[in-house]
């Protein structure tokens, strides 16, 4: 990731009409943090829903708080967007207290535009990163607060303190002195000033960093702006499996045979007289992955000849990718001791011979298991 694009205008387009419309929805999907902010003061909420024209977010303060802090010309709505900070003038149109909760009906703003402090990309995704920060007590003495790194940049950080912050030596616009370590990385120390605070959280922004330390941050951060940015680009397909793993299964059904020569898979059809929907997949990871997700089966069918680098196998593939149904163990070779440990090992619910050399029975074992697995005395 090229740090030198931070001024390019292409790199942070304003967003309005569909643009800004499809950021919005996206935020509310997620329910993305955001902050209601006035020339004073800061209030962090959510976005929960797109509201016949207005954005609907949590109210965390009172409606008095609301009606007489909040209810400005100047209010701000400020989020998280493209590893920077987006936002634009809102105001309150109403305060909504029901059952499932208390929103403010935000008016939208006809252009969301980059609001960006630090004028550098974060990364929220730092590790376990800690230091100490220092203040003049006043009185000729240091006082002290641990931290760990919430979000970092080559131009500041945020930090939360794990130790109880005194009432005027950490307050916006003081400056005090910062030592921290990055994971796997350089010790830093410098001079930094507090932007914000909110509880035991800061915003710090580096005041004398030394050109040398700086350049050990920047390429610290490199790889992480990179992995950052994958992560923003690929955003859209995250979202997309999220929804389909949210999604309700589909009704298992069928039989699901894992690899398997194909005069075997022509004797387990040809039992079956088309009692069960009979599929096949190969033994690799990601197909018999998608099998199983995408159409769950009534019952895996194992064919195996009995070598041990293919019990190996299968074991290894139903070991990273298990079945949430009865597995069949089919003796398709002459090695039967060793199919019956690996059916051991799998904890297949039987195993039986092919089902050419005893076609009825097999139909019957097959219809026996759904039926008692799967508490369907209906199952053919």
């Amino acid at each position: 990731m090229d740090l030198s694009a931070w001024n390019l205008p292409s790199a942070f387009p304003d967003l309005a009409g569909p643009a800004r419309d499809e950021a919005l929805a996206e935020l509310c999907d997620r329910r993305q943090t955001l902050l209601l902010a006035t020339p004073y003061l800061t209030f962090a909420s959510r976005f929960v829903a797109i509201d016949k024209g207005a954005i609907l977010v949590r109210a965390t303060m009172s409606r008095s708080v609301a009606a007489h802090t909040l209810d400005r010309k100047d209010l701000q709505l400020r989020f998280p967007w493209g590893l920077t900070h987006y936002g634009g003038p809102t105001r309150i149109l109403e305060y909504v207290q029901e059952e499932g909760g208390k929103h403010l009906r935000l008016a939208l703003p006809q252009v969301l535009r980059r609001m960006e402090q630090r004028k550098a990309y974060r990364v929220d995704y730092v590790g376990r990163c800690q230091g100490t920060l220092g203040s003049d007590d006043g009185e000729g003495g240091m006082v002290f607060a641990r931290f760990n790194v919430e979000n970092l940049s080559t131009t500041g950080m945020a930090v939360f303190c794990t130790d109880p912050l005194p009432g005027r030596n950490f307050v916006p616009g003081r400056r005090v002195s910062a030592q921290f370590s990055l994971e796997r990385g350089p010790d830093l120390e410098t001079n930094v000033q507090v932007i914000h605070a909110s509880g035991q959280s800061l915003g710090l922004a580096f005041l004398d960093l030394d050109p040398i330390d700086g350049q050990a941050l920047a390429s610290w951060l490199q790889p992480r702006f990179t992995e950052a940015l994958r992560r923003w680009d690929n955003r859209a397909a995250l979202r997309a499996q999220a929804v389909k793993a949210a999604a309700p299964r589909p009704a298992p059904q069928g039989l699901l045979v894992l690899g398997g020569e194909p005069d075997v898979i022509a004797e387990i059809q040809q039992a079956l007289e088309g009692a069960q929907t009979v599929r096949v997949v190969p033994p690799v990871l990601v197909p018999l992955r998608e099998a199983l997700d995408q159409a769950p089966p009534r019952l895996l069918v194992v064919p195996c000849e009995g070598s041990v680098e293919g019990c190996h196998r299968l074991r290894s593939l139903l070991e990273k990718c298990p079945p949430r149904c009865p597995i069949v163990v089919l003796a398709a070779g002459g090695q039967r001791g060793t199919v019956n440990l690996f059916a051991q090992e799998i904890r297949a619910a039987l195993t039986t011979d092919r089902a050419g050399q005893h076609p009825l029975f097999f139909r019957r074992l097959v219809t026996g298991l759904i039926r008692r697995h799967w508490q369907d005395p209906e199952a053919p």
